[in-house]
């Protein structure tokens, strides 16, 4: 099934990207905002709207802005809506989303993300791959990152509790994750071994001679932009002491030092080397100098000594060189072809092997600010293999190296000169020097002493994660700010009275279009509480592979005990498989028919969809395949779920008949929000009011609404429809679709806060949904404001209505008659609400009693 959701998914993608469809797309949102069923006003709104983000934002901007929400219109018209435009939800959304969140330290495990360019081999070494190996020694998480092959930098950034950039510049995608880092309180560091973020310093560094104009206005440029990554970042991280001055000088104030070290590749290499050393020469045999470099920029600074090595080769002809890497050597060498040897690509660990079996080595730089910031990497590498070298005086080698004890230090070709002979000289001098350079860098610069003294002094001890409550990870499609659907409402007012009853929460979502800029993740805070918003990924109601990572990474750092998912069509099953995968208990509440089919609601239902007979019978075609692959994954889905809440006796009975025990099954009835206030009266002797508020879905009975409404010969009456596609910032309804006698007015969708304004300005709410409803959330909200309901049966809509008591029942079907007898009825005789009190509301479940009641399920899952 995963390979026939990817061809679809590739083909559809195909579709989408092809020449003709990106050419023609202008063409088509012309015609589409032109036309008929578009209002002039409404139009010119559109386009206003797209004339300021141009002029604020750009044209690219604009340009993405236009095909999103052409693209959202298109889609609503061919599932029977109309033509909308976007209105602020999206900048509401965004509001919301660029909040900075408070920091909470002990909210997710310790975790540190390294985003690092691996471009030059040495310095990932050193620099990345060792310091992921001290911190994990010290018990830290860590993610290596590299920005130029991972797309998403982002997502893992949301579980982060530390952020290291590592030689990297501040281009659009870097900035933006650091942003993201400081926006959510993580501390963020700039790390670097070399003085690449200061121009003049480079300007002055005379290797880049060697390399191509253009080159060298690269690195000038790039100097600047590192400069901005580091200022911008606020931390650095230096590998020596003066590279550290020079960050301070850079106007970054908090800068540490964590120097190179022997980490295990190299101590494992210089273990074998000392098991089984290379064979030297006697005294009277060839004595080998190497000098080895991963750079061709190394050019200048091995001319620093190459004056004096050929003296030395022409006055000691003992004396042999050994260079190793891209280094261009000098013609003067052609004359000691037969001393001279060449090895250009080698592996490090064949690198060491090369200096293992020289009697010396050297580490010449040229005089420059930059070369004083360079790390001691030649005299450590040396060291460990007991191979005495001589260096140049920059500030970092005078800090370790004590001249003519440990090593030989040399400042001009004179005294390079009398270094060299004097070792070539000297067998034992060597031998002893290199045995002091060893306990050296064995003592400074082992691993255990750098972790001690640096890393843990800058990141230390990952903290103890301590989780004091039970924690739940919900699951909802939508979620404040997007609050649309009755779904979303209803978690949205269970998430603090969960939180009153002592459960650690979290949420995940899907995030609003207008901020998909760059396709990752959020993270944000709403009520206290941390959600994770996912971008919304194409989905074949199945899989949403993308989204189901992203959920993987937050259940794993925010160390859920549970997970309930609820609504999470477009976020796929992947999330309860993200859930298996980790052993995590999970429940399901199932709001609607999405895991029995591919339809949200099901108006004819006989057991057709049973998903334990899925894949018992052969595919008549590609997509009876797909549904059954799909049904099947459902039915293991659902059958592994700790617990199945179902709203509804009803939507209880609908599942059992399509393949699901009875006894996996809690009906676990909504509760909903409770009027704040008494129903206001309505004035005596006015015309009967009557409310809508189930949206344009044939499912919810809209082609039945219109047509009794229009039927309605009496116009002593006024009904308002409420058009919650608002709450996403559309419009989906307009006064113009009725040519009723009465009166009709569009409202906004409400809010938990304005509910009761809605109901007190009604008598009678119409509820004709063509579907056996999994609950009815709206008909519980007007019953429990003293609101008459007409529904339809049967379904969880029909439950709490006893007929001629609080409401009308009518039948289900394409015929409005039943709809318009029942509403002439009461339009007849309106009085009979002057004074009316439900006298059933005390029976309907609360909010309070349906949290106390989900507070014993999650704690009877948690003890499983």
């Amino acid at each position: 099934m995963t390979v026939e959701v990817a061809d679809l998914r590739h083909h559809q993608e195909c579709v989408y990207n092809s020449i003709s469809m990106r050419l023609t797309w202008p063409l088509r949102f012309a015609k589409t905002l032109l036309s008929n069923g578009v209002k002039r006003d409404v139009a010119s709104k559109f386009l206003q709207h797209a004339s300021a983000i141009l002029r604020e934002h750009g044209a690219k901007t604009c340009f993405q802005w236009l095909r999103q929400n052409w693209e959202r219109s298109v889609l609503l018209a061919k599932t029977g809506g109309r033509h909308f435009v976007q209105t602020r939800h999206y900048e509401k959304c965004a509001e919301v989303y660029r909040r900075d969140v408070t920091p909470n330290p002990g909210l997710v495990k310790p975790f540190i993300v390294i985003i690092a360019d691996q471009g030059i081999s040495a310095c990932t070494k050193y620099r990345v791959t060792q310091r992921k190996e001290h911190l994990e020694t010290i018990g830290w998480k860590v993610l290596v990152i590299d920005p130029f092959r991972e797309r998403d930098l982002l997502t893992p950034i949301l579980s982060a509790t530390i952020a290291v950039f590592y030689r990297l510049t501040l281009s659009p995608r870097i900035e933006r994750a650091m942003k993201l880092a400081k926006h959510l309180g993580i501390p963020t560091y700039w790390e670097v071994d070399d003085l690449i973020f200061d121009r003049q310093s480079y300007e002055e560094n005379g290797n880049l001679e060697t390399i191509s104009y253009l080159e060298r206005a690269f690195y000038f440029e790039e100097a600047d932009r590192h400069r901005a990554s580091l200022t911008y970042a606020g931390r650095g991280i230096a590998s020596t002491r003066a590279l550290a001055e020079s960050m301070v000088e850079a106007g970054v104030e908090s800068v540490h030092v964590i120097e190179n070290a022997l980490d295990h590749e190299t101590m494992e290499v210089a273990r074998e080397i000392a098991a089984k050393p290379p064979v030297k020469s006697s005294e009277t045999g060839p004595i080998w100098l190497c000098f080895g470099t991963g750079s061709r920029a190394r050019n200048v600074d091995f001319r620093e000594a190459e004056g004096a090595i050929l003296r030395a080769m022409a006055d000691e002809p003992r004396l042999h060189l050994h260079l190793v890497g891209n280094l261009v050597p000098s013609t003067a060498l052609h004359r000691y072809e037969d001393r001279f040897r060449h090895s250009r690509e080698t592996s490090f660990e064949q690198y060491l092997r090369h200096l293992s079996a020289a009697d010396f080595t050297i580490a010449p730089l040229e005089k420059s600010r930059f070369n004083d910031c360079k790390s001691v990497i030649k005299f450590m590498e040396a060291g460990i293999l007991s191979v005495p070298v001589i260096c140049s005086p920059s500030q970092t080698i005078c800090d370790v190296m004590e001249n003519d004890v440990n090593g030989l230090i040399a400042d001009t070709e004179e005294a390079w000169y009398r270094a060299i002979m004097m070792l070539c000289a000297d067998p034992e001098k060597r031998i002893k020097m290199g045995a002091a350079a060893r306990q050296t860098v064995e003592t400074r610069f082992s691993s255990e002493n750098i972790i001690s003294h640096q890393v843990l002094e800058l990141f230390g001890k990952p903290p103890t994660f301590l989780k004091e409550k039970l924690r739940v990870l919900s699951a909802s499609v939508y979620y404040a700010p997007q609050s649309f659907g009755g779904a979303a409402l209803l978690v949205e007012a269970l998430q603090p009275l969960l939180k009153d009853r002592g459960f650690d929460l979290s949420m995940f979502t899907t995030k609003a279009d207008a901020s998909n800029d760059d396709h990752h993740a959020i993270r944000y805070d709403f009520d206290g509480m941390p959600i994770i918003a996912a971008p919304i990924e194409p989905c074949l109601w199945t899989s949403n592979t993308k989204t189901g990572e992203i959920f993987g990474q937050w259940l794993d750092a925010w160390s859920a005990d549970i997970v309930h998912l609820h609504a999470i069509q477009t976020m796929g099953m992947d999330l309860a498989m993200q859930c298996r995968a980790r052993k995590i208990p999970y429940i399901i509440t199932l709001h609607d028919c999405w895991w029995i089919s591919e339809n949200l609601f099901i108006t004819d239902d006989h057991g057709q969809y049973d998903l334990k007979q899925a894949g018992r019978t052969p595919p008549l075609s590609r997509v009876d395949s797909f549904s059954a692959a799909r049904r099947g994954l459902s039915y293991d889905i659902l059958t592994h779920a700790a617990a199945l809440l179902a709203p509804s006796e009803s939507h209880k009975r609908a599942y059992v008949r399509n393949g699901i025990s009875p006894e996996k099954i809690i009906v676990n009835n909504n509760g909903f929000f409770p009027p704040k206030r008494p129903h206001r009266p309505r004035k005596i002797g006015s015309p009967l009011r009557m409310g809508y508020v189930g949206g344009i879905a044939p499912a919810k009975g809209w082609g039945v609404l219109r047509a009794a409404l229009d039927g309605l010969e009496s116009s002593n009456w006024s009904c308002r429809i409420v058009d919650s596609s608002s709450n996403l910032g559309l419009t989906s309804i307009r006064d113009s679709d009725f040519k009723s006698s009465g009166e009709i007015t569009v409202v906004p969708g409400y809010r938990t806060e304005n509910i009761d304004d809605f109901f007190d300005e009604i008598d009678v709410l119409l509820f004709p949904s063509q579907w056996e409803e999994s609950f009815g959330l709206t008909v519980r909200e007007a019953l429990a404001r003293d609101v008459w309901v007409i529904a339809t049966m049967p379904g969880g809509q029909s439950e709490p209505i006893v007929e001629g008591v609080n409401g009308n029942l009518i039948s289900m079907g394409e015929n409005p008659k039943p709809l318009m007898v029942a509403m002439q009825n009461l339009i007849d005789n309106p009085g009979r609400f002057d004074f009316y009190v439900n006298p059933l509301k005390g029976d309907l479940m609360t909010l309070e009693d349906q949290a106390d009641e989900i507070a014993r399920i999650y704690r009877n899952c948690a003890s499983l």
